[in-house]
């Protein structure tokens, strides 16, 4: 037999694609493979992945973050604030009017007129009389001089165009009623309640894992039994055909018929208990919070002895004492009660103790903002 050299040479190529695909083959079979658990290992896959677990795990951290912010009530708040702002011009008023000069004013000015008229008037003529100044200062003592006015007109420039301002608040509250004391109680009965919560969903999800992982042990075992009951009654049906086609008058063919409408339906009841393991299967992985498409096979086959230790009424008491929905309905009691006294601190004064502290910046040295007034306290 003879090969042409393409023949051989392709044949050669795909050899050695073989060769060199066969190890990813095996690393792709390996990692297909189902995973194999016991009910331990689903629970403890369960309660590591499980969101619901997630999320009362953030419930947890979001009410101790309150409660650490319901205790900050019992320190003070210290508050800053920083503000600057720029205007188009500086900020100005205008004053006008007239002042009204006292009396006595009045007079000392008119004196002074009348002195300064006698000078000129002996400067000019050589001789030295008072004869101004003697009628004015009669005229003053008999009120006849009236009272003068100044009108004035002024811009007054109050604040520049750029302005800044720093102000320090502390407020410390000494006496609230009892309101501080009631959130805090809230916020803490609330990080109970959330902790409870967690022992609530761990309990569900290991209800739920096991009540899944028991389903599949229980669908599987169905699934087998109806699987060797539809083999046995296929042979059944085999037998009866092969009796009816023999011409055997024992074997009619409404048996026959009967054998394989029983076929049929054990076939449909086969398909159904299939697609439960399938379900099942889902619901685990589901319940561990596997990705959708783990394959996964249990590796248990039978159930456990049910222990039946425990009267009734000893397990009534273990659920009053243990039971996380009990423990919540309890606490959530014990909020009301918190939220009540926090509604009664209305009835009752609050003290406290606020200072300040303020510095002022403006462009304009001078109007408002003088030396004296940028700090205040």
């Amino acid at each position: 037999m003879q090969v042409n050299t393409p023949t051989r040479e392709r044949t050669l190529t795909m050899t050695a694609l073989a060769a060199t695909l066969l190890p990813f083959l095996a690393v792709a079979k390996l990692y297909a493979a189902p995973l194999v658990l016991t009910l331990d290992e689903a629970i403890k896959t369960a309660l590591e992945h499980n969101a619901l677990l997630q999320v009362s795990e953030t419930a947890l951290q979001i009410a101790r973050a309150q409660y650490d912010q319901a205790q900050s009530a019992n320190f003070p708040h210290l508050d800053m604030t920083l503000a600057a702002s720029r205007r188009d011009q500086d900020v100005n008023y205008i004053a006008s009017g007239a002042f009204s000069l006292p009396q006595d004013f009045t007079n000392q000015l008119a004196l002074s007129g009348a002195e300064v008229q006698d000078e000129l008037a002996a400067a000019q003529t050589g001789s030295n009389n008072h004869a101004h100044l003697l009628q004015t200062a009669q005229a003053a003592q008999a009120g006849l001089i009236p009272a003068q006015t100044l009108p004035f007109k002024m811009d007054v420039t109050t604040l520049g165009r750029d302005s800044a301002a720093a102000r320090l608040d502390l407020t410390y509250a000494l006496y609230t009623g009892g309101k501080v004391g009631a959130v805090i109680r809230q916020a803490d009965l609330n990080r109970q309640i959330k902790s409870e919560g967690i022992r609530r969903s761990r309990s569900e999800v290991i209800y739920d894992t096991r009540r899944y992982y028991y389903a599949v042990m229980l669908s599987e075992h169905i699934t087998k039994e109806v699987g060797d009951t539809l083999e046995r009654l296929k042979m059944v049906r085999d037998l009866t055909e092969s009796f009816y086609k023999g011409g055997s008058l024992r074997v009619k063919k409404t048996d026959y018929l009967r054998t394989l409408v029983t076929v049929d339906m054990v076939r449909s009841m086969y398909e159904e208990s299939r697609a439960s393991v399938q379900l099942a299967k889902a619901a685990l992985v589901n319940t561990m919070g596997l990705p959708y498409n783990t394959e996964i096979e249990v590796a248990q086959k039978s159930y456990p002895k049910p222990s039946e230790d425990g009267a009734l009424n000893q397990l009534v008491q273990q659920a009053y004492q243990f039971n996380p929905d009990y423990a919540q309905l309890r606490l959530a009691i014990d909020v009301k009660d918190a939220k009540i006294d926090e509604s009664m601190s209305g009835y009752l004064p609050s003290i406290g103790l606020k200072a300040d502290a303020s510095h002022y910046y403006n462009s304009f040295n001078g109007g408002l903002y003088t030396p004296q007034n940028r700090n205040s306290w």
